[in-house]
């Protein structure tokens, strides 16, 4: 039993790195659209992008979790494991990818402010409800 233990160890350390950020350094996150929902998806998810930043580390909350300066429109928790971290290599000048909170692939979200009307057609002898939206 604890040679099969020792082994599956063995196996999850191979993909881990070690790794250590210090409060100041910067950070690219690694969000996933299907789990932070403020994220907008893209037709093609392997084509999306997978780290967005970079982004200040304000706290080392504990061994693995760290606090991070997000955008104030971010609606996604502050704090970070270390699995989802990257430090990031550039100049702070240097933006590599803003978080798109409000757009998708095509452009910005488009938020409908209330409808004008409504109206009921027929395609094919199937009743078809159309809105017009300001």
């Amino acid at each position: 039993m604890a040679r099969a233990q020792n082994y599956m160890k063995m196996q999850a350390d191979k993909k881990r790195r070690d790794f250590q950020l210090e409060v100041g350094d910067l950070a690219l996150v690694k969000l996933q659209p299907y789990r932070q929902h403020s994220i907008a998806l893209r037709k093609n998810q392997k084509l999306r992008m997978c780290f967005f930043g970079p982004f200040e580390v304000v706290e080392h909350v504990r061994q693995v979790a760290y606090k991070l300066k997000l955008l104030e429109a971010a609606r996604i928790h502050l704090v970070f494991h270390i699995s989802l971290l990257k430090k990031f290599q550039g100049s702070q000048s240097q933006q590599n990818l803003p978080m798109p909170l409000t757009t998708i692939e095509f452009g910005p979200i488009i938020q409908p402010e209330h409808v004008l009307d409504t109206r009921i057609i027929k395609r094919n002898g199937i009743e078809i409800q159309q809105v017009l939206i300001k």
